[in-house]
């Protein structure tokens, strides 16, 4: 009886989700399953509405997506955005970014020289910027400087009318009135062509920024999402995790790192375990393994489920 009139009391006050778990006598780990579809529902929402209103600008040499990056030295500055370790992050998982912060140059309040000296070694500049760090009087002089002898994108978040501010600008522009870290998440993307462009302005901001101005790109690498884009549910990937940490458990290996793929959409990516036996330093999913002599079973098992999938193989031919 006391455990109804709880019941019924959270279905009045709490959210659904809440009083679904409880109603069904979920465990904790299920409850936080469903609370990671309903949060990665949540965030493919919000996604498509991002996708659909960035605009690329400036990007009549194609630079953006980058394309070769052996030759490229990258540096990520951040001047003003609240979302930059979510930016920085999916840069990272594309190749390696160094990450610079505007913050940590506030004792010359003149200028951003000291922070222009510290990027002279970089070859392709990538800076994060809002309508209201634009307002700073060191940042356009910075960005100005930048294009001269750099590859320089502008990544901007805020109102539309700050884009005024950048009519000097000939670089390359991500433009997004939304400031969020899904905001962040789609320009780091589309960046590196995890991710394509093909909005336009829907208002005229002056004579270079016009009604309809805007630039269209198509995906070229591997893009970072969540399962649920699929129409796959975070719950059913929890499976990943027991084996793997059984695996480490039963010592069959110190440690994995495993990455699911489905129709050029990484949905899964996460490291397990230490190094090695001795060295118990945390794996990172960007360790490199020394795959040795199960090249032949991991090589061979890729291609036949290929195979399968393409209806070019099946399991019950005899050989």
């Amino acid at each position: 009886m006391a455990r109804m009139f709880i019941v019924n009391k959270l279905l009045k006050i709490s959210s659904l989700p809440i009083a679904i778990c409880l109603l069904s006598l979920f465990t904790l780990s299920a409850c936080a399953q469903m609370a990671d579809h309903f949060r990665n529902e949540s965030f493919l929402t919000e996604w498509k509405s991002v996708e659909s209103s960035t605009v690329l600008l400036n990007n009549e040499d194609e630079l953006i997506p980058l394309k070769d990056l052996m030759p490229l030295n990258i540096a990520s500055v951040n001047i003003g955005s609240a979302y930059a370790s979510e930016f920085d992050s999916i840069l990272n998982k594309y190749t390696r970014v160094h990450s610079f912060a505007s913050a940590l140059y506030n004792h010359d309040m003149l200028s951003f020289n000291d922070l222009n000296d510290d990027l002279k070694f970089y070859n392709t500049i990538i800076v994060q910027v809002t309508d209201q760090s634009l307002n700073d009087p060191r940042t356009i002089p910075l960005l100005l400087d930048l294009q001269i002898n750099k590859s320089l994108i502008v990544s901007l978040s805020g109102d539309a009318g700050s884009l005024k501010l950048l009519e000097n600008l000939n670089s390359a522009i991500i433009w997004s009135e939304r400031k969020s870290a899904v905001s962040a998440n789609f320009a780091a993307q589309l960046l590196f062509g995890g991710a394509a462009s093909s909005a336009r302005l829907n208002q005229a901001i002056s004579g270079k920024y016009a009604m309809g101005s805007g630039f269209s790109t198509i995906p070229i690498r591997l893009k970072y999402t969540v399962p649920e884009e699929l129409g796959i549910n975070t719950a059913a990937l929890s499976r990943i995790d027991d084996i793997a940490e059984e695996a480490i458990r039963q010592r069959a290996t110190p440690s994995a790192v495993v990455l699911v793929v489905k129709d050029g959409k990484i949905i899964f990516n996460k490291a397990y375990g230490t190094r090695t036996y001795i060295d118990r330093t945390p794996t990172r999913i960007t360790d490199i393994y020394d795959l040795a002599s199960v090249t032949k079973i991991s090589a061979t098992t890729m291609a036949v489920m290929r195979l399968y999938e393409q209806g070019k193989l099946k399991l019950d031919t005899n050989v």
